[in-house]
């Protein structure tokens, strides 16, 4: 696979999360500062691999090390990164998500 020149000079712990948008990738950084890729979240996702990143849904791929707290809010199940940004977890991934990252939800 080749690698996306984006990335020649950063390493994926500088991403807090990935974020789809139409073709494109939204890749939020540590400082809260944004870089628009042309390649698709699949090859990201892809390199990254799910040691470090988990896909929550079709549009987020998050760092594991940027969660916060997975919370209870009403019936839904959020995700909380450091900085403050509530992602919900649809609930069929959320069986999967345990079963691939149980750290996680002892936090709930």
């Amino acid at each position: 696979m080749i690698w996306p020149r984006i990335l020649d000079s950063m390493v994926p712990n500088m991403f807090t999360h990935l974020e789809a948008s139409a073709n494109y990738t939204v890749l939020n950084l540590k400082g809260g500062e944004k870089l628009i890729s042309g390649y698709s979240l699949n090859v990201f996702e892809g390199l990254f691999g799910l040691k470090e990143f988990v896909r929550l849904d079709r549009s987020n791929l998050i760092n594991l090390n940027f969660i916060y707290s997975v919370r209870h809010k009403e019936d839904c199940i959020f995700v909380t990164l450091k900085n403050d940004m509530e992602i919900l977890i649809p609930r069929r991934r959320i069986i999967l998500l345990q079963k691939l990252h149980p750290k996680l939800f002892k936090v709930c």
